[in-house]
C-alpha cells in the first residue's frame, strides 16, 4: 500500500531470544511493477552496542530507545538480556513534540530524578525516540566542580595579575624614585648627583630622566659660572678695597706730617 519499507514491532526472537525487528521492503522492476517482498529480521543488540559506546563520555550516563508503544527496546546501562519494559507512564519517556532535541527531567524507571534529551527518529521508525539521560545529582555535582574549578582558575588569574601588577609598579617605580632621589639632592645643593637614564624602563621614563638629567647639569654649569663670577667680583672688590685702604693710608700720612 505505501509501496515503501515496513518494520514491525519489537519481539523477542524465537530462536535468538534477543529482541528483534522485522523489516519487510518491497522490490519493483524497471517499469515500476512489485517483483516481490525482501524480509529481513534485525537484532537489536548491536544497537544496545553501539548505545553503550555513546556514553562512554557521559559520567554514569545513559542511553535508552523507546519504540512506538512505549517499550524500552534499548538500554546502554543493561547487564542481563533485555526484555520490553513498558515506560509509557512515565513522561520522561513520552514521545517528543518535534523533530529537534527536546530537554527533559523526571523521574526514570528506576525511581532517579535524571536530565537529559529526547530525539524522534525518522521514518519508518518515526514514532522511535532515543533518549540520552544523566542523574540530576551527577550533572549537579559536575556544575558544582566547574563552578569550583571556575572559582578557582579566576583566583588563580586575580593572583597573577596582582603579580604583574607588582612587578609592572616596582618597574616603573625604580626610575621614579631615581628622579626623586635626584630631586632631594638638588634641594639641599648638591647638582652633581644625576639621576642614571634607565636602560629597561619604558621610553617616556627613559626620555623624562635625561631632560631631567639636562637640567640638572644645565643648572651645574650656571652654578659653577655664578661661583666663577663672584670670585672674580670678590677678587675684584678686594683690590679695590686695598687701594682704598692704601689711599687712605697716605692721606693720613700727608696730613700728620702737615701738621708736625
Amino acid at each position: 500500500a505505501t509501496r515503501g519499507p515496513a518494520i514491525s514491532s519489537v519481539h523477542i526472537g524465537r530462536v535468538t531470544g534477543l529482541l528483534t525487528v522485522q523489516v519487510a521492503a518491497p522490490i519493483f522492476d524497471g517499469t515500476g511493477s512489485l517483483l516481490g517482498i525482501t524480509c529481513s529480521s534485525v537484532d537489536l543488540r548491536a544497537i544496545t552496542d553501539q548505545a553503550k559506546e555513546s556514553v562512554y563520555t557521559m559520567a554514569e550516563g545513559r542511553v535508552v530507545v523507546v519504540d512506538g508503544e512505549g517499550r524500552r527496546i534499548v538500554d546502554s546501562s543493561a547487564r542481563e538480556r533485555l526484555l520490553p519494559e513498558d515506560v509509557s507512564a512515565l513522561s520522561l519517556f513520552s514521545r517528543p513534540g518535534s523533530s529537534e532535541a527536546e530537554p527533559r527531567l523526571g523521574l526514570d524507571d528506576r525511581g532517579r530524578e535524571v536530565r537529559g534529551f529526547a530525539v524522534a527518529l525518522q521514518p519508518p521508525v518515526a514514532d522511535w525516540r532515543v533518549l540520552a539521560l544523566t542523574p540530576k545529582a551527577t550533572v549537579d555535582a559536575q556544575a558544582r566542580r566547574l563552578e569550583q574549578q571556575t572559582i578557582a582558575l579566576v583566583l588563580g588569574l586575580g593572583v597573577a595579575a596582582l603579580a604583574v601588577a607588582a612587578a609592572l609598579a616596582a618597574w616603573l617605580a625604580r626610575p621614579v624614585r631615581a628622579l626623586a632621589l635626584s630631586a632631594q639632592s638638588v634641594t639641599h645643593g648638591n647638582l652633581d648627583s644625576l639621576p642614571e637614564v634607565p636602560q629597561n624602563a619604558p621610553k617616556e621614563m627613559a626620555l623624562l630622566t635625561r631632560a631631567v638629567r639636562t637640567m640638572l647639569e644645565r643648572l651645574a654649569s650656571h652654578s659653577r659660572e655664578l661661583e666663577r663670577q663672584v670670585e672674580a667680583r670678590t677678587a675684584e672688590l678686594s683690590r679695590a678695597n686695598a687701594e682704598v685702604s692704601g689711599a687712605l693710608a697716605t692721606i693720613r700720612e700727608h696730613e700728620q706730617s702737615r701738621n708736625a
